[in-house]
């Protein structure tokens, strides 16, 4: 019944009357809320970017991690090819 009574607007507006200094209060409170609110939004807003900005990088940085590794893979490849051919055309020792 009191919660019934609190949603009128007549008894809302009737204890406004009564303790002025809640309705400042009230209001002040929504009015942080409101602007908490706003702020956490940024907030995730910006972490999300940050975030979504470290994945690309992450993407980037594997696929050239990958593409290195095969150009290094291949370069060995040919070194050790290198190598044996050098050996073949040095003289042999007696």
């Amino acid at each position: 019944m009191l919660f019934a009574q609190l949603t009128d607007t007549s008894a809302l507006l009737e204890i406004g009357k009564q303790v002025p200094s809640l309705v400042v209060l009230c209001v002040l409170t929504w009015l942080f809320l409101k602007q908490s609110a706003e702020a956490r939004t940024e907030y995730l807003g910006s972490i999300k970017m940050v975030h979504d900005e470290n994945v690309e990088a992450r993407t980037i940085s594997q696929a050239v991690i990958k593409d290195n590794t095969i150009a290094t893979l291949a370069m060995t490849a040919t070194f050790h090819q290198l190598i044996k051919t050098v050996e073949h055309l040095q003289p042999k020792k007696k």
